[in-house]
C-alpha cells in the first residue's frame, strides 16, 4: 500500500515538473509578442510625430521597453526611450495588450 502511494506521488511530481517549463515558456512568448507589437506602435508614432511636434526626433528609434504593472502584476504599459545617434531624446508610453497597444504619447517633462 505504501509503495502504491509513493509511486502515485512520484508520478504526480514528475508530471507537474514537466508542465511548469511549458507554462513559463508560453508566458514568455506572449510577453515577447506584446513587447514587439508595442514597439511597432511606438516606432510608427515616433515616425509620424517627428515632423509635426518633435522635429528633433526625425530618424529616432523607440528602444529599451520598460514594463509597468498594475497591482495584480499584469503589464499595463511600456515606456520606450527615444534615441537618435545613441542620445536619449525623450520617452513615449504604449499600452499593453490589455489596452490594445494604444499610444499614450510622449512623456511631458522628459522631452
Amino acid at each position: 500500500m505504501k509503495r502504491k502511494h509513493f509511486i502515485l506521488i512520484a508520478m504526480v511530481l514528475a508530471v507537474s515538473l514537466l508542465l511548469v517549463p511549458q507554462v513559463s515558456i508560453a508566458a514568455v512568448d506572449q510577453n515577447t509578442e506584446d513587447i514587439d507589437i508595442a514597439q511597432q506602435v511606438a516606432q510608427a508614432r515616433v515616425d509620424k510625430i517627428s515632423g509635426l511636434t518633435h522635429p528633433q526626433w526625425d530618424g529616432a528609434k523607440a528602444v529599451d521597453p520598460e514594463p509597468y504593472c498594475d497591482l495584480k502584476g499584469r503589464v499595463i504599459c511600456y515606456m520606450f526611450a527615444i534615441e537618435k545617434d545613441s542620445k536619449a531624446l525623450g520617452h513615449v508610453i504604449v499600452g499593453s495588450k490589455l489596452y490594445n497597444n494604444s499610444f499614450f504619447g510622449p512623456v511631458k517633462g522628459i522631452v
